[in-house]
């Protein structure tokens, strides 16, 4: 959408102030593109930023990495849950999720780059993240000792590294139970703050052996996975099969 006059004025005078400064510092303008934003987006963007100023709060430190991905999946569910505070009688349940809506992890990087929050990667769980360094959550924001009480009914402590579950397994009847619809970045964070070790790791299966013996087979690609735990009995009492767990 082509910019308005009183906007071309506003970029010129931009463009001109820029052009001097990158000069006195041995720099020029290689590549630059200027786009109008629409009402529509406009409101998203907004939408963003008070998502994050509620949520999120800037710290002095660029290892404090928040993914990206983890970003936009709580977005997803606090606009879900903003929308519904303001859903009229006759309104279609898909406004829920259709207003200001962010479609992709990469269009929600593009709007917190806008907001001026500064991009940084981290090592998280001895992988990559791609995030936004000096953030932070809130901790009235993440206060919800859910996953600690799941934990705590569906699984008990070992000593064996061979005890392991995959923690995606876990998630389905997670959301079975509780209103919390955390990904699974933020899944391993709670874990890790209530004392449970995670790592990506091959699933360990039991088969039979030649002779009939029990014989644990490590099967697939590394996943992340919680250590020194097994699943109780009650895990899969009552559960739904739909999820393809048992």
């Amino acid at each position: 959408m082509p910019l308005s006059k009183q906007q071309e004025e506003i970029w010129e005078g931009i463009e001109e102030r820029l052009r001097g400064e990158l000069l006195d510092n041995r720099m020029r303008i290689a590549v630059i593109k200027i786009e109008d934003v629409d009402d529509e987006e406009m409101s998203t963007v907004d939408k963003v930023h008070k998502f994050m100023e509620e949520t999120t709060e800037r710290t002095d430190k660029k290892a404090n990495v928040i993914g990206t991905t983890e970003l936009w999946e709580r977005y997803i569910e606090w606009n879900y849950n903003e929308n519904k505070k303001t859903m009229k009688e006759g309104d279609h349940i898909g406004t829920l999720n259709g207003k200001n809506r962010v479609l992709t992890s990469n269009v929600m990087g593009k709007i917190l780059t806008d907001l001026l929050y500064k991009k940084h990667n981290n090592k998280v769980e001895g992988k990559q993240t791609r995030g936004f360094g000096y953030l932070k959550y809130k901790s009235e924001a993440d206060n919800s000792i859910s996953v600690k009480e799941f934990m705590e009914k569906y699984t008990e402590r070992t000593n064996s590294l061979k005890d392991r579950i995959v923690i995606k397994k876990l998630l389905p009847r997670f959301y079975d139970e509780y209103p919390e619809r955390y990904g699974l970045e933020v899944f391993i964070k709670k874990l890790n703050r209530y004392g449970y070790h995670t790592k990506p790791a091959k699933e360990i299966q039991k088969t039979r052996g030649k002779y009939g013996n029990e014989v644990l087979k490590k099967v697939g690609e590394p996943v992340q996975c919680v250590l020194k735990v097994a699943l109780r009995p009650d895990f899969y009492k009552n559960y739904n099969e739909a999820w393809g767990l048992i």
